[in-house]
């Protein structure tokens, strides 16, 4: 890294889930942004950093030594036709927020994704979150639709505004097309 103050942005390794999961559990116990309503174990998340290798990029910064936040890609549904959408998702630190981080985190990411010929990048946010909703339409999301009322934490429902980003043009990428049966 250049300096103490600069973020190094890299692909997450088995050793960050343990930091990952101190920045989501957070969110999980003081906000409304995760639907969990329990802090999640590290076996859990190390199952879901597994099946999402080689198809699905997970993102930290790092900051001396120190993950701060991070960003990661899934499956949008598990039908085929969806896999050329993935789901996005970027959780900060609190002493992160508000310095460009989640901005680095999220522009690395998409730009990882269309390089794996993904077509469409899709942003749940629980409303309200000025923060991320502003973060996603300034990298070029567009807002697509809420659900009202779509989930009960911390004794309110919630809505849940989608945001799409397309990522790429024309047709499907044959190398993500899904094998023939038989």
């Amino acid at each position: 890294m250049e300096s103490s103050d600069t973020w190094k942005i890299r692909s997450a390794r088995i050793g960050d889930l343990a930091s990952i999961l101190e920045v989501l559990n957070g969110e999980i116990r003081t906000s409304a942004s995760n639907f969990h309503w329990e802090p999640r174990p590290l076996k859990e998340l190390e199952q879901e950093f597994r099946s999402a290798e080689g198809c699905y990029p997970w993102l930290v910064a790092e900051l001396d030594g120190l993950v701060g936040g991070f960003a990661k890609a899934s499956a949008f549904r598990p039908k085929q036709a969806y896999d050329w959408t993935a789901e996005v998702t970027v959780y900060l630190a609190p002493n992160v927020q508000g310095k460009g981080v989640g901005r680095a985190l999220y522009t690395s990411l998409l730009e990882q994704l269309k390089d794996l010929g993904f077509h469409l990048a899709i942003g749940a946010i629980t409303q309200p979150n000025a923060a991320s909703e502003g973060l996603h339409q300034a990298l070029g999301f567009h807002l697509v639709g809420v659900l009202r009322e779509v989930g009960w934490k911390m004794d309110a429902w919630h809505d849940v505004a989608y945001w799409a980003k397309q990522l790429s043009q024309g047709p499907a990428d044959d190398r993500r097309l899904p094998s023939a049966p038989g």
